[in-house]
């Protein structure tokens, strides 16, 4: 199961068997029961149950905000489990609020199926977790599947049973042929032994049906006596209990090659999926030469798994953990594992230093399916290599991943383990990661913190005394935070020199970041000449380079320099707009924040109060989505409190609050970019009188906080009846609930409500 929504989206081979518990399990989420987890022993289709019933929710449209799918198979640490939900949401929280109380925040007030899947690996911290959920989310359902209950209050287990005979039959038959084998009639008889012998496992099936066309009906079954016969002398009962699947997965790796047995277990260290490239890296070497071709083999046999659309491999986890055992009986784990450490590790630093180019979009967009075998890294390093786990940390925030993709406080995380771990030496790569945290504790309005770290890194690069490390010391720690925090003439000073360091290196990337930190604190502080020079250089090193995503914020301090400098809003909403639509089309999660937020500007001083309340709106929503908030952040609240004078002493509240209500109201970071981009137009504003007599009086008794039945009581009418002038309430408002209700009351009714309080 993939993570994020989950649509009906088709499946790549046939699903036999299981209609009445797939019925079930939907009835029973659709009723309302909270908590369904579907059990079962390895291989039994639990995924693809669950993928079932989500389908049949989906189709249902029980839940108004959707159904999500979480797959936690490859994530070995606990402490990571509510940051890989948040992800799985799409929401991309960059505070450094605990994740657990983040995605509280995000679910209290949602009606939706939250589909987890393999938990049998993390038991205990997945219990604690739903169990808070549930009782923090009266909308909230949750599936999940596991090879044992995760025994928490509210659970109703759903056990997944071994397919009855005649669909275990089918399902042979079927996947035979799809193998280029074709059974019949006079096949039957000895299909059926198979099946039971296989214990009706459809794992089990779909790797002995791999073996048909090779072996045939007959030689199988014979093999596959022999084989539990040996597995089961002594015990009759040991069968049942111990082994059919591992017996047959074992069978399977008896008929490799040698070589094709080595590359299964070494695809083991793998977390999730994994390129063709990283198995070339990590797997080859003299035993296993031909890595391509092999993969081609393991997927023949239904041992690998390949999403061709994706160009990346995946094991299920059955077989994944099958492999890794025998990694470590050939004694290879500790080999592969520094391997797969050095590859990761290369990856990230290329990345880090290659970002600002003409391929900077698709270079970072292709780090997120990866982020799973970075955190393994990361994991492995940390008692063994972790000088190459603080390179990772280092190279996914140096490169600006985890700010592209939302990732920006797990990236604070890592940062701060690896540092923990690590010499306190100062070195090049000790400066980098104390800058970096400085910056991040910036952004995230952790101003003393950033002020300690500040102090920390200056030091630290003064003893390493090279020109990267002063660039690093002196941009993202010194100069953002003279910027933001005191709004102090020494930020040009600073970034200045960053500058000026920054040339001296070979990291494009790195001068970037300096060129446009300068501009910025330039712009804020009102230095024209300054600005003007240093926009342009900015604006030039991104163009010369390519870098789409870079000039995209060039565009942004292009916007800003015609606003306040030209001023010339016109043209400072074109440049922004243009910079916003490109954020949008490549999916930033994190400049959208900043351009949303100017652009509300523009509109303001342009003196167009929809637009501005749809901007301010929308960039209000995206700081909530993200809780990062630029009250905190001085030169950019001060910028809004402008900005909003402005609307309130020249063009009036009304038509603003409107706009800036309606856009507020998005349901996620989707729509809320829409409303900024101008793509979802604001319904006229309802006046008092547009209401009907008895929707001003159920509105107001709503505002008054009564219940539906209170409301019926009140007016002697049905609580249907109260319910249906809701329903016209939420459309002729455009508002989703009972408190959107309230508040409009209190902005548009509000004498009336005084006068009947």
């Amino acid at each position: 199961m993939q993570s994020g929504a989950l649509n009906d989206t088709p499946e790549l081979t046939s699903f036999l068997g299981r209609r009445d518990l797939v019925d079930r399990g939907a009835r029973m989420l659709a009723a309302g029961t909270r908590l369904v987890s579907l059990v079962g022993t390895g291989g039994v289709g639990k995924t693809r149950v669950a993928a079932r019933i989500a389908s049949a929710i989906h189709k249902s449209q029980r839940f108004g905000d959707g159904v999500w799918g979480v797959a936690l198979a490859a994530l070995s640490r606990d402490e990571l489990l509510a940051q890989t939900m948040l992800v799985a949401l799409d929401i991309h929280d960059q505070s450094a609020r605990s994740k657990e109380d983040a995605l509280v925040a995000h679910l209290q007030d949602k009606n939706l199926l939250l589909v987890l899947d393999n938990c049998e690996h993390l038991i205990e911290p997945i219990a604690t977790l739903i169990g808070h959920l549930l009782r923090s989310c009266p909308g909230l359902h949750i599936l999940t599947t596991s090879r044992e209950p995760l025994h928490t209050d509210g659970e109703h287990v759903l056990a997944v049973p071994k397919l009855d005979l005649s669909t275990a039959v089918e399902l042979l038959i079927d996947r035979a042929a799809a193998a280029g084998l074709t059974l019949g009639p006079s096949d039957h008889p000895t299909a059926l032994e198979l099946c039971e012998r296989l214990d009706q496992v459809p794992l089990a099936i779909e790797l002995a049906a791999r073996r048909l066309p090779s072996l045939g009906l007959t030689q199988m079954v014979s093999r596959l006596n022999v084989r539990f016969h040996l597995l089961t002398r002594g015990d009759p009962g040991q069968q049942q209990h111990h082994g059919t699947l591992h017996t047959v997965v074992q069978w399977s790796w008896d008929l490799l090659t040698a070589a094709h047995q080595r590359l299964w277990a070494r695809l083991s260290v793998f977390a999730g999926g994994y390129t063709l490239a990283a198995v070339e890296a990590v797997c080859a070497d003299e035993h296993v030469r031909r890595p391509e071709v092999m993969l081609a083999d393991l997927i023949d046999k239904s041992i690998v798994e390949i999403d061709q659309a994706a160009g990346r491999y995946r094991m299920l986890e059955t077989l994944r953990s099958f492999g890794c055992d025998r990694l470590r009986e050939l004694d290879e784990e500790n080999e592969l594992r520094r391997r797969h450490r050095a590859y990761y590790a290369a990856l990230a630093e290329e990345t880090a230093l290659t970002w600002c180019g003409p391929n900077e979009v698709g270079t970072l967009q292709r780090i997120y399916p990866d982020w799973d075998n970075f955190r393994q890294a990361m994991t492995s390093a940390e008692h063994t290599e972790p000088e190459t786990g603080l390179r990772i940390a280092v190279s996914l925030n140096a490169s600006r991943s985890v700010l592209f993709l939302g990732l920006m406080d797990e990236g604070r995380r890592w940062l701060k383990r690896m540092l923990a771990v690590t010499s306190t030496q100062a070195t090049p790569l000790r400066v980098k990661a104390v800058s970096l945290l400085a910056l991040i504790a910036n952004c995230q309005g952790q101003q003393t913190q950033a002020k300690r770290l500040v102090a920390e890194v200056l030091e630290l690069a003064q003893e390493v005394n090279t020109p990267e490390a002063q660039a690093y010391a002196l941009s993202y720690a010194d100069g953002l935070s003279a910027l933001l925090t005191d709004q102090s003439p020494r930020a040009l000073d600073a970034l200045t020199q960053a500058v000026d360091n920054a040339r001296t290196t070979n990291d494009a990337g790195l001068l970037q970041q300096c060129l446009m930190l300068r501009a910025l604190s330039a712009l804020f502080l009102g230095d024209m000449v300054l600005a003007r020079d240093a926009v342009g250089q900015c604006s030039a090193h991104a163009e010369a380079h390519g870098a789409e995503w870079a000039l995209s914020f060039a565009w942004w301090l292009q916007g800003l320099l015609a606003l306040w400098f030209d001023h010339d809003p016109a043209q400072a909403t074109t440049h922004l707009q243009r910079a916003l639509r490109k954020q949008s089309q490549i999916q930033d999660s994190w400049g959208i924040l900043w351009l949303s937020e100017a652009l509300a500007w523009a509109w303001a001083t342009a003196g167009d109060p929809d637009k501005a309340g749809a901007c301010l709106g929308a960039a209000d929503r995206l700081q909530q989505l993200t809780h990062v908030y630029f009250a905190g952040l001085g030169p950019f609240a001060d910028a809004r409190k402008a900005a909003l004078t402005q609307l309130r002493t020249q063009l009036g509240t009304g038509s603003y609050e409107h706009a800036y209500h309606h856009a507020f109201q998005a349901p996620d970071k989707h729509t809320a970019l829409e409303h900024a981009l101008g793509n979802h137009s604001t319904p006229p504003n309802p006046a008092d009188g547009a209401l009907t007599p008895r929707q001003r009086e159920i509105a107001l008794l709503i505002a008054k906080g009564l219940t539906d039945k209170e409301i019926a009581d009140e007016l002697v009418i049905s609580p249907r009846t109260v319910e249906s002038h809701i329903l016209a309430l939420r459309s002729r408002l455009d508002v989703r609930n009972r408190t959107e209700i309230a508040t409009w009351v209190t902005r548009n009714m509000a004498d009336t409500l005084d006068h009947e309080t």
